[in-house]
C-alpha cells in the first residue's frame, strides 16, 4: 500500500499520511490502478504480504486489524 506523506518532501512517516491500494502489472511493474483507502496510523499496513482470495479480494493486516480490499 503506497503512502502519501502528509508533509510533502519530508519522506518521514506520520500519523496523518494517506494510504492507498495499488494494483501493479507483474510484467511491467507499472501501477495500473490506485485507490485511496484511508489516512492515519490505524490503517498503516504491517508491510507483510496480504492474502489474495478468489474473486480478487485482498486481506491486508494493519496495526489495528485487517482490511478487506475488493473490486467493485
Amino acid at each position: 500500500m503506497p503512502r502519501e506523506p502528509a508533509e510533502p518532501g519530508t519522506g518521514a512517516p506520520s500519523a496523518r499520511d494517506q494510504l492507498s491500494y495499488a494494483q501493479i502489472a507483474p510484467r511491467t511493474r507499472a501501477v495500473t490502478r490506485s485507490l485511496p483507502l484511508a489516512a492515519g496510523a490505524p490503517y498503516d499496513a504491517l508491510r507483510q504480504v496480504g492474502t489474495i482470495t478468489p474473486g480478487d479480494v485482498v486481506y491486508e493486516g494493519t496495526i489495528t486489524g485487517i482490511l478487506r480490499i475488493a473490486p467493485r
